[in-house]
């Protein structure tokens, strides 16, 4: 596959450069369809990913790719969450997914950065992703990491820190009060 390419505000673009299946996109038609019962979006998440129940997924979820997505127990994904698994992509208990972030482990160029390293993406439980925040292939979120609004990650985030910036850089560590 070539390399992907993505600049900010533009995830519709991003999302069709990603094939889908038939059986994707009828199952993203259903569960983003407004008058669908629970039941019919339930199914239709469980054919798109892994998910443990309850978990929150908000309108304009896009899940794309041959990788298998884990969405675990009690995450939050605001509106338009972006996730395209070429490799395996695990979401952990907890975490907490701000609006238009982009999960994508296949190889993408996002604000002239890259990926430092290839494959899956691990979010290990209660982790925050900020809005417009964009997760690049081979990367491990830790437990209870905070990654800022509009952060490009490309490298690991250890557990319980903060970091910004693109490419993202460590800030501080989280300090529990």
């Amino acid at each position: 596959m070539t390399l992907l390419t993505y600049s900010p505000g533009k995830i519709t673009e991003l999302r069709n450069q990603i094939p889908l299946t038939d059986t994707q996109r009828t199952a993203l038609t259903q569960y983003s369809d407004i008058k669908g019962s629970p039941k019919q979006k339930k199914q239709a998440l469980k054919q798109l990913a892994n998910v443990s129940m309850p978990c929150w997924l908000e309108p304009g979820l896009f899940i794309a790719g041959d990788g298998q997505v884990r969405i675990q127990k009690g995450v939050f994904a605001n509106h338009n969450l972006t996730i395209l698994a070429d490799a395996d992509i695990t979401i952990g208990r907890g975490v907490f997914i701000g609006p238009n972030a982009v999960l994508c482990s296949y190889e993408l160029q996002t604000q002239e950065i890259t990926a430092a390293r290839r494959g899956g993406i691990t979010i290990e439980e209660n982790a925050w992703i900020g809005a417009n925040a964009v997760i690049l292939s081979g990367v491990t979120i830790g437990m209870g990491a905070i990654v800022a609004a509009g952060a490009v990650v490309n490298q690991p985030v250890p557990s319980h820190s903060v970091f910004m910036g693109a490419p993202a850089e460590f800030k501080r560590w989280v300090v529990a009060k």
